[in-house]
């Protein structure tokens, strides 16, 4: 989606004091986010396939995290956006109630905010009807 490749400010989650893309949207590509109050987490465009799906890769101690985002289309005008995280690894037991946490704290409110800066770049005037879903399984 042109508004993935072209956007700078990546700091849709209210968590997020900054987040610094190092080159395209593309696969390949790396970056850099700081939550507050914490160190820099670098990650990785691991799959990204333009209007259809982004994967973001986060290598942490002893395990992966994978934040998919798949953009669906269901009519000529209207798109439905999910976004799966995936815990791999050794420590995914150490991680699990930390991504649950954030997940509530955040993660939402930026999945709404990145579809907010979609219809803004589409020119749509009026936002769609949305429906936000919460999944959780095991590691």
């Amino acid at each position: 989606m042109a508004v993935l490749e072209q956007r700078r400010d990546w700091a849709f989650d209210a968590a997020i004091e900054w987040v610094k893309l190092d080159g395209p949207f593309e696969t390949g590509s790396v970056g850099l986010t700081k939550s507050h109050g914490q160190e820099p987490t670098s990650w990785t465009l691991v799959d990204v396939r333009s209007g259809e799906e982004a994967v973001i890769e986060m290598k942490l101690q002893d395990s992966v995290a994978q934040f998919a985002w798949v953009f669906e289309p269901v009519s000529r005008d209207r798109t439905h956006l999910h976004q799966q995280i995936t815990l791999d690894g050794e420590a995914v037991a150490n991680y699990s109630a930390e991504m649950k946490r954030a997940v509530a704290a955040g993660f939402i409110e930026g999945m709404e905010k990145l579809a907010q800066e979609i219809e803004r770049a589409c020119g749509r005037g009026e936002a769609p009807e949305r429906q936000t879903t919460t999944r959780s399984g095991g590691g």
